[in-house]
């Protein structure tokens, strides 16, 4: 087996990161590109001791997708593994940080965990879910089921994302996620 993984860079992953260099003035973005990167790195670790190689590495502004090569098939606790390494080694790390005196890092991991355990479809908690279900209902079923809890959980958390705006004044970040997860969800299904 071909064990090579192609790995694309978007340009707008560039473009990110000349933005974060020339106007975030604070580590917070830093951190959290840093803390993405380390999520999507948990997925990939257990995926490489798993034996199921990817095939191709994206990165873009919205994060890196893993492509699994066509030929590797895993079963179902296999493919629930590899979605909860990436909350996982956040979790992880941010225990590690938290012990370390450094509590905004720690606190960028915890976020990131936990933003990635929602039950949403697009994230990692709704992975699970679906692999979850997948033993116990039929691939449609599990589908809805999945589909009615992203629904559940994105309307209030944009409610919630709406109301830190305007605390705030400018915080536009939960809303913004919010809106890509809305996207993702109606896009997918169309």
């Amino acid at each position: 087996m071909d064990k090579r993984i192609a790995v694309r860079v978007s340009p707008l992953f560039f473009a990110l990161l000349a933005w974060l260099l020339l106007y975030e003035r604070e580590t917070l973005a830093a951190g959290c590109l840093a803390a993405s990167l380390i999520h999507e790195c948990g997925h990939l670790s257990v995926m490489l001791a798993l034996g199921a190689y990817p095939e191709e590495l994206t990165v873009g502004a919205f994060g890196m997708r893993i492509t699994r090569r066509e030929d590797t098939h895993c079963t179902f606790l296999q493919d629930l593994c590899i979605a909860a390494g990436g909350p996982l080694i956040n979790l992880l790390c941010a225990a590690v940080f938290f012990l370390l005196g450094a509590r905004l890092t720690a606190a960028l991991h915890l976020v990131t965990a936990a933003l990635n355990l929602l039950p949403v479809a697009a994230l990692d908690g709704g992975q699970m879910l679906l692999f979850w279900l997948y033993r116990r209902k039929s691939r449609e079923a599990a589908q809805h089921i999945v589909h009615i809890c992203s629904l559940l959980t994105v309307f209030p958390l944009g409610v919630l994302g709406f109301f830190v705006l305007l605390r705030s004044g400018c915080n536009v970040s939960l809303l913004a996620v919010d809106v890509y997860l809305l996207l993702l969800l109606f896009l997918k299904k169309c």
